[in-house]
């Protein structure tokens, strides 16, 4: 597995943001190797945002991040958010409780 790491500096309406984020989520969520999702905003600077994809392996990242309906959803993106991301790996896992 591997966690697709996000930082989104929202530019202008928050509602316009969350609108484009929701759409690409339905899409990518329907993209083989998707596992899950959950974004969390600041308190502190709430035009930023941080999202965590989970992915089966990078190989399923790639191919849904090359998929002309994933560009399409990043052009409206980046209409309202500067995006900061990378792929990463877990190098300790959670505890279970």
């Amino acid at each position: 597995m591997v966690t697709f790491i996000n930082r989104l500096t929202v530019r202008g309406d928050v509602a316009q943001f969350e609108h484009v984020m929701r759409n690409l989520n339905n899409y990518m969520s329907a993209q083989p190797g998707f596992l899950g999702r959950q974004c969390y905003r600041s308190r502190r600077e709430p035009n930023v945002f941080v999202e965590t994809v989970q992915w089966a392996d990078a190989a399923d990242h790639a191919k849904a991040v090359a998929t002309d309906g994933f560009r399409g959803h990043v052009r409206e993106l980046a209409a309202v958010a500067v995006p900061e991301h990378d792929l990463y790996d877990a190098v300790v896992e959670p505890v279970n409780a």
